[in-house]
């Protein structure tokens, strides 16, 4: 971390380690590295990838906003992060840079930005549908005092929490979302 590291972004860095040290905030590198207390949630019946409609639209959004509410709690404080490997500035604080494998010139470098905000529903309908149409960017909202993460990609949300009931909570209320391969994806 640089010495002009703002004060938000060194606590957010403080919240981040105290939960997932070492870890880098994406959802594919939690999900590889993380806490064994993860499940996946398909975006769309029948394991589609990607919306052709405004209903299916609408689907998407429900879920994500269903199952954020119920990870990280309505109206709770939370951590935005996003995550950039292209040359587009993000919005929040510049916290860090991370290279995926500084001896490969051409690997992705990857500069996180974070803010502070409350998680609402409806909020970050933008960003979830910019990822659900395969943005550019990597978006996770990130819960300070339990560590729960909530991680939407193109076809679904990957969700952290600090305990396997806590996901077990979540598979009995929405089995339905869950993908049929055994490993989950």
């Amino acid at each position: 971390m640089d010495n002009d590291t703002s004060l938000l972004a060194r606590s957010f860095l403080a919240d981040w380690s105290r939960h997932h040290d070492g870890r880098q905030p994406m959802g594919w590198v939690l999900r590889d590295h993380g806490p064994p207390a993860w499940i996946r949630f398909h975006a769309l019946p029948e394991s589609k990838r990607y919306a052709e409609t405004e209903d299916e639209m609408a689907i998407i959004l429900a879920r994500a906003n269903t199952l954020a509410n119920e990870l990280l709690g309505s109206e709770s404080d939370c951590w935005v992060i996003c995550a950039r490997s292209d040359e587009i500035v993000g919005s929040g604080d510049f916290a860090w840079s991370w290279i995926e494998d500084a001896s490969d010139p051409y690997d992705a470098v990857w500069r996180y930005y974070v803010r502070k905000d409350i998680w609402k529903e409806g909020r970050y309908d933008k960003a979830i549908t910019e990822i659900a149409n395969d943005a550019p960017y990597c978006f996770i909202l990130f819960a300070p005092e339990s560590g729960r993460v909530f991680a939407p990609y193109d076809g679904g949300f990957d969700l952290f929490a600090e305990s396997l009931d806590a996901i077990e909570n979540l598979i009995l209320k929405h089995s339905d979302w869950l993908s049929d391969r055994e490993d989950g994806l």
